[in-house]
């Protein structure tokens, strides 16, 4: 799996192919999300329509979190806090 942990990410997100074939539940975002990718130019906010709720574990922490689903090089981007 390609994982990346992005200390300047705008959000979490996960790969939309991913999200489709893996991912059981996905939820419609009630606003729209544009997003500035790494290669500096805006992804359009008509492809950012959709959320994906994950739990994650870490040894004894588990949290759950949302994820934005979009077109993206690696399965996840996870947001540093």
């Amino acid at each position: 799996m390609r994982e990346l942990l992005d200390s300047s990410s705008q959000c979490s997100c996960v790969n939309q192919d991913f999200s489709t074939n893996y991912l059981e539940y996905y939820n419609l975002k009630t606003n729209s999300t544009t997003v500035i990718i790494s290669e500096g130019y805006d992804l359009p906010a008509d492809s950012i329509t959709y959320y994906n709720t994950v739990t994650i574990y870490i040894a004894e922490h588990e949290e759950q979190i949302a994820l934005d689903t979009m077109p993206l090089s690696h399965l996840f981007i996870l947001e540093m806090p």
